[in-house]
């Protein structure tokens, strides 16, 4: 039997930003996700990272080679809603590095999310119905 989106979302990924660390002033509604293959996996990943897990956890952390600069991470957990839709919270974010500290609990519900496979990898866009997203499939 062929996994759904939603279960192939396990594993290790490039994402283009952070989940629940905001890109300036500008809320994000859509992830772009390139998945890290087992031979890539042996190797260091520098840039944006997700991890997802069996277990309906998240891990995104930003890595340097230099180990300079900022490094912002949050945490949270999923549920799968459908084969092509999810729920993220959001349950913690933190930064450490040569910039200011910090440590949030935020337990924040970030929403339901449309999972679809592209050319790379995965997209997540934020929806608000789910209606409208069964009837595009």
């Amino acid at each position: 039997m062929a996994q759904s989106l939603t279960e192939s979302i396990n594993g290790h990924w490039k994402i283009d930003y952070l989940i629940g660390c905001p890109d300036g002033n500008r809320t994000i509604n859509q992830y772009h996700l390139t998945e890290i293959t087992n031979d890539q996996k042996q190797k260091w990943h520098y840039g944006n990272n997700l991890i997802v897990n069996n277990d309906f956890t998240f891990r995104c952390a930003y890595y340097a080679p230099c180990g300079n600069g900022c490094f912002p991470s949050s945490i949270g957990q999923y549920e799968i809603i459908d084969q092509n839709h999810i729920k993220l919270f959001l349950d913690k974010v933190y930064q450490k590095g040569m910039c200011e500290h910090f440590e949030k609990e935020l337990h924040q519900d970030l929403g339901v999310f449309l999972v679809e496979k592209t050319e790379n990898g995965l997209k997540l866009s934020k929806t608000n119905s789910l209606k409208s997203d069964i009837k595009r499939h």
